[in-house]
């Protein structure tokens, strides 16, 4: 490959490139023959729990207006609450 963006590489973890062992300079712009573009897939499997609950929530916020009107509450009580649930379910064991 050439040209890539180390940042822009799945190979690359907490500014570590895992396939060519160093510590790049994640703008700049170099050939590298393990590139491979990031996904949002990688992106999402890389998340945290709280970062993945976060996401899914704000991903289904136009369904917390549901949620808070059946339970009576206001949509941040609605929002935690659906929060606290995702982050419960993703730590379940399968």
């Amino acid at each position: 490959m050439r040209n890539v963006q180390c940042k822009k590489c799945v190979n690359l973890h907490n500014e570590w490139c895992d396939k060519k062992i160093d510590s790049p300079d994640i703008e700049l712009i170099r050939d590298c023959q393990y590139y491979r573009a990031k996904t949002n897939a990688d992106i999402i499997r890389a998340m945290t729990d709280e970062e993945l609950a976060d996401f899914i929530v704000g991903q289904r916020f136009s369904a917390l207006n549901q949620i808070a009107d059946k339970l009576g509450v206001d949509v941040t009580t609605a929002f935690i609450v659906g929060l606290k649930n995702a982050l419960d379910w993703l730590k379940q064991e399968v």
